[in-house]
């Protein structure tokens, strides 16, 4: 690509010499993304030199060693996605840190998990950390179960205070002492996480319950279900687990008999519901006019935004 932007293409021979940063190399070992110098006798390309020997970009791996010849140090790692060492050369002011500390490059031991920031083709920062990491302290923010399953926190720290982190698929949770599954871990959780290579492995959560009683002023049915009740009017939303246990007049009922305005006795774990409790529902009737915002055929539930109102209203079809 030119620097004018336009795309050509140039046949090479035998002759044409390549180079990388005044090196000679073979021409299978260029990179592509830097920035290279042609020359041309006629129509004939007679050189390539390269700027770098490395695109400017971001690489994350496994470290294994590093070797400094000549006054130039070489990291070496395995990239995210490959199996082979691959060397890159630092920056005679490369910034290093460990762990969120300043550091130097003895400071590495091989299986870290690093990140290596390369501007015209050498290493300007290197950042690592421990094969394995513990994150104490933390509160669950979200769990995103849509795709590759994450964990949001909170933290007093600001190295982790809203980071994600992917969740392994044979993660090990245990909460309030008891090995769970991670559908048992809700938002508001406190937790300590094990990360290795920067994915969590293990969970340790802790939870305390409470029994409240308030009147629901809003309900939404989804994969991640919701109600915002009112207690001594402050309203606060929960998640609901889909194990939430629901009795109404002592029989077993199910989030659609409920209706905004229903009186209810919940009981919490931090941010989520795990049992509601109900003497009766209301019976509603009458009619609802404005425009369809949604439609869920798998719960048979029409969301209206009615004129009159800036609050939306779910209407159930049985």
């Amino acid at each position: 690509k030119a620097s004018n932007g336009n795309e050509e293409k140039f046949i090479y021979s035998d002759a044409t010499t390549v180079k990388s940063m005044g090196e000679e190399i073979q021409l299978a070992n260029l990179e592509t993304g830097v920035d290279a110098v042609f020359t041309f006798s006629g129509d004939n390309l007679v050189a390539i030199d390269t700027l770098s020997s490395q695109p400017d970009a971001t690489v994350t791996g496994v470290y294994q060693n590093y070797a400094s010849t000549s006054g130039k140090t070489t990291v070496k790692i395995i990239p995210d996605g490959e199996t082979a060492v691959k060397g890159y050369e630092c920056a005679a002011d490369v910034a290093i840190t460990f762990d969120g500390s300043p550091a130097t490059i003895r400071s590495f031991t091989k299986g870290d998990m690093v990140t290596l920031e390369i501007v015209d083709g050498k290493v300007e920062s290197l950042t690592g950390e421990t094969k394995e990491t513990k994150i104490s302290g933390a509160i669950v923010e979200n769990i995103d179960i849509t795709g590759e399953v994450t964990m949001t926190i909170s933290h007093g720290s600001d190295a982790y205070d809203g980071q994600s982190f992917v969740v392994s698929s044979d993660v090990i949770v245990k909460k309030n002492d008891v090995t769970v599954g991670l559908d048992s871990i809700y938002n508001g959780d406190k937790v300590t996480l094990t990360l290795q290579y920067g994915v969590i492995t293990k969970i340790t959560a802790s939870s305390t319950k409470k029994v409240i009683e308030g009147t629901i002023k809003e309900l939404t049915i989804s994969t991640q279900s919701t109600m915002k009740v009112s207690v001594n009017g402050e309203d606060k939303t929960y998640q609901i687990p889909k194990d939430v246990e629901i009795l109404i007049n002592g029989s077993e009922g199910t989030l659609y008999d409920f209706r905004v305005g229903d009186v209810v006795k919940i009981t919490t774990e931090s941010d989520a519901i795990t049992k509601i409790v109900a003497t009766s529902t209301q019976e509603s009737s009458g009619h609802v006019e404005g425009v369809v915002t949604a439609v869920n055929t798998s719960y048979g539930v029409i969301t209206i935004q009615p004129a009159d109102s800036t609050s939306a209203v779910q209407v159930y079809a049985k």
